[in-house]
């Protein structure tokens, strides 16, 4: 028997919805430095200046956390829109995945409005 859990705190959403944002902003940042790719720390540390504000202070080991565990679950899996590299602890966007192409389709119909 398969039991359900779920969770209805606001905390739990806040953690849901930072999540996502993260997976965005990973993703903006990989793709604004191309192929070569990033090292994690230097991901980790855009995304947490890109998060980060005097209303809302993040810790930089969370978000490092949260970079991490994104970078190293999605590289695992085939058709990623994250790429390991050959350097440890180095990604790269991979254009060749359907979210990523998504994402510049939905940038270039932004930018013809």
């Amino acid at each position: 028997m398969t039991h359900l859990f779920v969770h209805s705190s606001p905390v739990f959403f806040l953690f849901l919805l930072m999540r996502v944002d993260c997976e965005h902003e990973i993703l903006m940042v990989l793709d604004e430095v191309g192929p070569k790719g990033m090292p994690l720390r230097r991901i980790a540390l855009n995304v947490f200046n890109m998060r980060n504000s005097l209303f809302e202070p993040l810790s930089k080991e969370k978000m490092y956390d949260e970079v991490a565990h994104y970078l190293h679950r999605e590289s695992t899996l085939s058709g990623s829109p994250v790429k390991r590299m050959d350097k440890r602890g180095w990604y790269r966007i991979n254009p060749r995945s359907a979210k990523v192409r998504q994402m510049h389709l939905e940038f270039k119909s932004e930018d013809a409005d």
